[in-house]
């Protein structure tokens, strides 16, 4: 008959997992409080009629928000 330890010890895995996930959560919400993220927001939550009067449209306006940015 064989007898099987359920103990597992130590794992890197969760520490490292946890470690990652605030440094995740730590950037989205750097991402968020940006200008740009802000400007998004705003632009997003507008109707498609005043998107228009502006002279966007919803597929637009990451192009339009990140216009000046090099890698736009």
């Amino acid at each position: 008959m064989a007898d099987l330890s359920t103990n597992p010890g130590f794992s890197l895995i969760s520490p490292v997992t946890g470690l990652l996930s605030r440094i995740g959560n730590f950037l989205v919400d750097l991402a968020e409080g940006s200008a740009k993220a802000q400007q998004m927001n705003a632009l997003m939550a507008l109707s498609d009629a005043d998107l228009a009067e502006r002279g966007l449209k919803r597929t637009d306006i990451a192009r339009y928000v990140f216009r000046d940015t090099p890698w736009a």
